[in-house]
């Protein structure tokens, strides 16, 4: 099970966004028509189309793993590696492929460089916390 600790959980929206626009038409595209629709409590519907959907997905993936960051450990810096290459394939995937040249996309591609950004970040801080504590 230890490679699912190292696995990036932003690369479940990614599948999810593949999913969505390879599988035809432009559901991951504004002004898509609505995938899911759900009455408020105010009588007000709220429709969520697949951009949507998949932006609420990676809000969801990043806080679950920003909090696997804290540590300095080997599992912790392989995953910080994944992350790093997860998010330039996604700049090379929103600048070079059409079909991922969309919002919900940059709000991915900007969600993986922050996790890998602030990952790198609290990493090199516990990382010094802990040579601290090893003198």
């Amino acid at each position: 099970m230890l490679w699912l600790r190292v696995f990036p959980l932003l690369t479940a929206p990614f599948a999810l966004y593949l999913l969505m626009a390879l599988g035809g038409g432009d559901a991951v595209a504004s002004g898509h028509a609505p995938l899911l629709q759900m009455h408020m409590a105010t009588g007000s519907l709220l429709m969520l189309n697949g951009g949507d959907i998949v932006s609420v997905v990676t809000v969801l993936a990043l806080a679950l793993d920003f909090g696997a960051t804290a540590n300095s450990d080997a599992t912790s810096i392989v995953r910080l590696c994944l992350d790093g290459g997860l998010a330039v394939l996604f700049v090379l995937l929103l600048l070079l492929v059409s079909k991922f040249a969309t919002a919900s996309f940059l709000l991915l591609t900007i969600a993986a460089l922050l996790e890998f950004m602030v990952g790198a970040a609290i990493m090199a801080v516990s990382a010094r916390r802990d040579v601290s504590y090893a003198r």
